[in-house]
């Protein structure tokens, strides 16, 4: 018994590494936009904005089909 809790662990791994993974390279993009208009660059066009926000609904999709 203790060697199946031992495999649903790992997959429990994979699964949350799956997720991890292309959240944090779409939220590179918006974490370095905030980022650059903290410290005073420009903060961007409307464009970079609406990308933004897609992102957000994208990162959003993928977590809620996994949960």
């Amino acid at each position: 018994m203790d060697e199946i809790d031992e495999i649903d662990d790992g997959g429990d791994l994979l699964t949350n590494l799956s997720l991890a993974v292309p959240i944090t390279n779409s939220l590179t993009f918006i974490f370095t936009a905030l980022a650059g208009s903290l410290l005073g660059e420009q903060a961007g066009t409307k464009e970079t904005w609406i990308g933004m926000i897609f992102v957000i609904i994208g990162v959003g999709l993928c977590v809620g089909s996994k949960v």
